[in-house]
């Protein structure tokens, strides 16, 4: 739990300085390309995830007895239902932004967009992990 703490809390500040070199930059770009794509890329990603877990499962198979790989199956599934839960946290984070005349939003633009810079950066991260434990399995040597 502290990890996945730790995890959260770096892609968020990510997330923070990202924004800040937006503002410091006067550049919209990153907001309206996140805006305009972001759920299709984290979507997209997240069907990549499921696709390389099911590879990296066949090949945990014939490397390892069958009931030895419990954990990995079981952090795969929570690994999937956190990706879930972050789309709908950026659905909801561009619903919020995107709602007009509300000074309680208002209040909450930055730490909006910090969330979701965060969440973009986090998915890069979850498919980068992923593909590095591709590597580890192909140059496995049982």
């Amino acid at each position: 739990m502290f990890n996945l703490l730790k995890n959260y809390s770096f892609f968020y500040i990510l997330g923070y300085l990202i924004e800040k070199i937006n503002i410091y930059l006067k550049s919209d770009f990153l907001l309206n390309y996140l805006t305009n794509n972001l759920i299709s890329i984290e979507i997209a990603l997240l069907a990549i995830n499921i696709s390389s877990s099911g590879i990296i499962l066949s090949r945990l198979k014939e490397i390892a007895p069958e009931d030895s790989f419990s954990e990995t199956i079981k952090e795969i599934k929570i690994t999937i239902f956190e990706q879930i839960i972050l789309i709908g946290l950026t659905l909801i984070s561009f619903i919020l932004l995107d709602t007009k005349e509300n000074e309680f939003v208002s209040v909450l633009r930055d730490w909006l967009l910090f969330l979701i810079n965060g969440i973009f950066a986090y998915f890069l991260f979850i498919l980068f992990d992923i593909s590095k434990s591709i590597f580890i399995l192909i140059d496995f040597k049982k």
